[in-house]
């Protein structure tokens, strides 16, 4: 009996792990204190807008059939378009793509950049 159990304990985690690895989905984490009025990634094809993040906040996961590895976004704050992350120069095609799995990217303040914010993408 123990053998049959332990059988199905290693089967279930199994299948969780490939229905885990088979999908490409992505979250929004709001690091700052500041409500972004409206999240898309900037490379996203769908143009899938995430919509309003309270600061210090985390959205649903959004699957996406596939994505660009570019830790980048588009928000609007207060009305203003605003970029998080680093751009890449035009043609600079093809972007790498995003392996399956479970992604936060996460949205923070760095006066370094021009927007004045950054994202970096974790997994």
């Amino acid at each position: 009996m123990k053998n049959i159990l332990w059988i199905a304990l290693m089967l279930t985690a199994l299948s969780c792990k490939k229905n885990e690895q088979s999908i490409l989905q992505v979250r929004i984490q709001n690091d700052t204190n500041i409500i972004l009025d409206s999240v898309q990634l900037t490379y996203d094809v769908t143009n899938y807008n995430y919509g309003l993040v309270d600061g210090n906040n985390l959205t649903a996961y959004h699957t996406f059939q596939k994505l660009p590895d570019a830790a980048t976004a588009t928000v609007i704050i207060n009305g203003q378009q605003a970029f998080a992350g680093r751009l890449f120069p035009p043609n600079s095609y093809p972007y790498p793509l995003l392996s399956n799995g479970s992604y936060t990217l996460k949205i923070f303040t760095d006066t370094t950049l021009v927007s004045g914010y950054n994202a970096v993408l974790i997994k």
